[in-house]
């Protein structure tokens, strides 16, 4: 048995044996907890569907969305209900289907190549696929790619260029906040010289507050990207934590949602340091997200305190330009030609070579060149995150974040019913209906 298939064993022994690979992993913020209900399941005799009041035999409790969909399935409560995969296809970036292949062993294709990047990696989306309960979701599953994959893909690139541009610095580590398929587009067009840490928390649901299973698609899609990019990229590499921004989506408490949010999370002053990280570019989708996610505020704050430097880009900084970069400077310093021309920071390549001038942080290889830009160092239409400095603020998070309300049995424990909304309701119109052990709703 080869040792890439003895690893997936061993993460399926994981996963169903419910603890996770290692302890930096456990404690995920608000999603985790304490289980609170016993390892044995009997299930209940089916009950009348209209009946809506409460036995006295039963017990409402509130516990964590993944702890639940661990023990009872990815869908729980909505067995059978289509899941929307926009921009399915059956194919991979490199065209073919080795992403087939790879369902098994999603955990470990996508760890970090760097052993001491390890203890920041969340595998918990790609477990998804794995165990018994996910024969569903992996027939369900295919590659994704959408046209905002490809253009932060394209810009993502742009981003890589900059680097070159600044001779590849190693300490500066990327955080990329953007939609989940968006995040995983980018980084891998920076793959080649930054080391990805994933850090998607939640498991897809029909229902689903954060459309997980998107991501998902994208990281299907980008997979031999990845694969490739792994067995090229120099190392040590500095990081790029690959976040998701609709993890924090809005949730209105109804009864058609499934409350699968998490809270992000990325290293400390102490272990950035460790790692020889000095400053942190915060990649964001558009110029009106002038600040970082509620759940980045103290973290950012706290980096900015130690003397790690934050600053912001988003990726409408980058705009599409049929102006060809000069002949005598096409190197990997420029970006990559995209359909319709070349995406620039500043929208030109004049102004993309003040990017550094602006950030201030590393000193670009070509020399800035007042009269090729116009006589002046404008950057073009830029959102300014050159100028980004954290600041404390009040966030808006609450007890029952990523939580989902359930009915058990007194007397054995098993949950009779369970809700998308929290507001504690069951058996009405809307709710999800009594649930049973086995996993069927009646």
């Amino acid at each position: 048995m080869s040792d890439k298939k003895v690893g997936a064993s061993w993460w399926r022994e994981q996963l169903l044996g419910g603890r996770y690979r290692r302890p930096a992993m456990i404690g995920l913020g608000l999603l985790s907890g304490t289980s609170l209900l016993p390892g044995c399941w009997e299930p209940l005799p089916p009950r009348d569907p209209s009946e809506v009041t409460q036995s006295r035999d039963e017990i409402d409790l509130s516990m964590a969305a993944l702890d639940l969909q661990r023990r009872q399935g990815w869908n729980v409560g909505r067995a059978g209900q289509p899941l929307a995969l926009p921009g399915a296809t059956a194919l991979d970036a490199a065209g073919g289907v080795r992403w087939r292949s790879a369902l098994d062993d999603l955990p470990i294709a996508f760890e970090p190549t760097q052993a001491q990047l390890l203890p920041y990696y969340v595998p918990t989306l790609f477990q998804s696929l794995l165990g018994p309960n996910a024969d569903q979701l992996r027939a369900i599953m295919r590659p994704v790619r959408t046209h905002a994959m490809d253009v932060a893909y394209a810009k993502g690139q742009s981003i890589l260029a900059l680097f070159h541009e600044a001779g590849l610095p190693p300490d500066t580590a990327i955080v990329l906040d953007l939609p989940g398929p968006e995040s995983v587009a980018a980084a891998a067009a920076l793959g080649a010289h930054f080391d990805p840490v994933f850090t998607f928390a939640n498991w897809p649901h029909p229902l689903g507050v954060v459309p997980s299973h998107e991501t998902l698609g994208a990281a299907l899609y980008y997979l031999p990207l990845f694969e490739d990019e792994r067995a090229t990229r120099p190392s040590p590499a500095p990081p790029v934590w690959v976040l998701d921004s609709r993890r924090l989506s809005e949730y209105t408490d109804e009864d058609g949602q499934f409350d699968n949010r998490y809270v992000a999370h990325v290293p400390n002053a102490e272990d950035l340091c460790r790692l020889g990280i000095k400053h942190v570019l915060y990649v964001v989708a558009d110029e009106s997200q002038q600040a970082e996610l509620d759940d980045l505020n103290q973290p950012f704050v706290e980096l900015a305190r130690a003397g790690i430097d934050i600053k912001r880009v988003a990726l409408t900084d980058f705009q599409q330009s049929d102006e060809e970069p000069p002949a005598d400077e096409a190197d990997a310093s420029w970006p990559v030609s995209y359909v319709g021309g070349w995406f620039y920071y500043g929208g030109s390549w004049r102004h993309h070579r003040c990017f550094w001038r602006n950030y201030g942080w590393h000193q670009a290889l070509h020399a800035f060149n007042a009269g090729a830009a116009g006589g002046h160092e404008s950057s073009g239409h830029v959102s300014g995150g050159f100028q980004f400095v954290p600041s404390a603020r009040q966030t808006r998070f609450s007890a029952n974040f990523g939580r989902i309300a359930v009915r058990t049995s007194r007397t054995t424990s098993a949950i009779t019913g369970v809700r998308p909304g929290n507001s504690g309701s069951f058996g009405r119109s809307g709710s999800l209906g009594r649930f049973h052990a086995s996993g069927v709703s009646s």
